[in-house]
């Protein structure tokens, strides 16, 4: 501690949630026993330790990128790439912390379901998420992008969110939809609400 009571820049907890403090926290007191002749562990936890710090590090900064910038109407894997991006965080590590061998838009029930994880840990709200699966599997469907039934789009009404206007707009696409497609919207659904509402 500094004289006047505050504590000095090396010794003052990092921000972020308190999980991360202390992995971090943890990280650092185990930087001791980092010495040969002082190692408590084998190296090869210590390597996953290192690895599961940094990957939520990575996840803490893609949340803090994602509270800052919000929703963006665009496909799942492309808003996970455009906030990777922004956020200069590798994602290989965190989609596999969520279970996804690949950031690849799939209607595989376990893709669906780790996008769902991840979507949790990264605050996206579950309208949100489920908006950007449906973005997905509208372009999927219609071979195309979906961003110009966007264009333009303001609420009819000043006290209406600009969400519904989107989710209006794929629902456009989704009237079209054949039996296969509609069941695929559906279970989608369920996957993601079994995740957010355990």
């Amino acid at each position: 501690m500094l004289e006047s009571g505050r504590q000095d820049s090396a010794t003052a907890r990092p921000p972020g949630r308190s999980w991360l403090r202390a992995v971090l926290e943890l990280h650092r007191e185990s930087a001791a026993f980092a010495e040969p002749a002082n190692r408590g562990a084998p190296p090869t936890f210590q390597e996953r330790a290192g690895q599961a710090a940094a990957t939520a590090l990575s996840i803490s900064r893609l949340h803090r990128e994602r509270a800052r910038r919000g929703f963006a109407a665009l496909p799942v894997d492309r808003y996970l790439g455009w906030l990777a991006g922004v956020a200069n965080v590798d994602m290989a590590p965190v989609l596999a912390w969520a279970g996804l061998t690949s950031g690849e838009f799939s209607e595989d029930e376990s893709w669906l379901a780790g996008a769902a994880r991840l979507g949790r840990a990264l605050g996206i709200e579950f309208r949100q998420l489920l908006l950007h699966l449906r973005i997905s599997l509208a372009e999927r469907s219609q071979s195309g992008p979906v961003a110009p039934l966007f264009a333009n789009r303001a609420p009819h009404d000043a006290g209406r969110p600009l969400i519904d206007e989107y989710e209006d707009a794929v629902r456009e696409v989704e009237q079209r939809y054949g039996p296969q497609q509609r069941e695929c919207r559906e279970r989608m659904e369920g996957v993601v609400r079994a995740v957010y509402e355990p």
